[in-house]
């Protein structure tokens, strides 16, 4: 074989090489930025923005590199709930024999037992959503105590989600 003929081979498969390793990068460089625009539209979430803010400014870098960011598309979402059966009905329109009846004692005494569980039973609210008050904490477990019904009822009466009864 002719030294021009190996030299112009060489070239080629060079050349080659260079086009392959040239094609891999972008197809990694591509991947990355896919899943880190998959990872930012999932941190715009609150409890996304809560972790990127609480972990410090590399989480986005460190996570593509580890492979923990989902290419799979989500959305954060919650049930919309009501709960003007509690805010506006009872706390507010409910005379002392409803609240007897329905809760087996009196607001007054309701809202004493309330202030006295208060240091106990008061959370904070999260990125997530806002904690439920003591007075409606205690009115659920109240509810659930004083009638027959079931937690899935309850939790729609309050418009609270069944695993909070």
């Amino acid at each position: 074989m002719e030294p021009s003929a190996i030299i112009a081979d060489v070239l080629s498969v060079a050349n080659n090489s260079r086009l392959i390793a040239h094609l891999f990068q972008t197809m990694m460089q591509r991947n990355r930025e896919r899943r880190q625009r998959n990872l930012r539209e999932y941190l715009n979430c609150e409890r996304g923005i809560y972790l990127l803010q609480s972990a410090g400014p590399r989480t986005l870098d460190i996570m593509v590199a580890m492979g923990h960011v989902d290419p799979v598309e989500r959305r954060c979402w919650a049930r919309e709930t009501s709960t003007d059966w509690w805010d506006r009905i009872v706390l507010q329109v409910w005379d002392e024999s409803q609240w007897l009846r329905n809760f087996r004692m009196r607001k007054c005494t309701f809202m004493e037992f309330c202030e006295l569980l208060s240091p106990a039973l008061k959370r904070q609210d999260t990125q997530m959503r806002a904690a439920l008050s003591v007075q409606k904490r205690v009115a659920i477990a109240l509810w659930k105590l004083a009638t027959p019904d079931s937690y899935r009822s309850v939790a729609n009466q309050f418009g609270v989600g069944k695993s909070t009864v």
